[in-house]
């Protein structure tokens, strides 16, 4: 059996999905640590041709919290 593991981002690279298409079984670990200024809550899209980074704000990050205790922050706007 083929096990993938691997942890959370927000719009994961094409590798995500590769690997997710190669395995028996994919698991989706959120119980590590938070990275900060890494890929969980951001990535860049392209609007109007132009890359953009799209970041969800988030309450209290740390990387010494876990990733599921990482809570969203809710101020958004119109």
């Amino acid at each position: 059996m083929k096990l993938g593991i691997m942890q959370p981002y927000l719009f994961p690279y094409i590798g995500y999905f590769q690997l997710i298409k190669v395995v028996d079984k994919y698991i989706v670990s959120d119980d590590l640590h938070y990275i900060k200024h890494g890929w969980i809550n951001r990535n860049y899209i392209l609007v109007n041709n132009e890359k953009k980074m799209f970041t969800i704000k988030l309450k209290k990050a740390s990387s010494n919290k876990l990733i599921n205790e990482i809570e969203i922050l809710d101020d958004f706007k119109d």
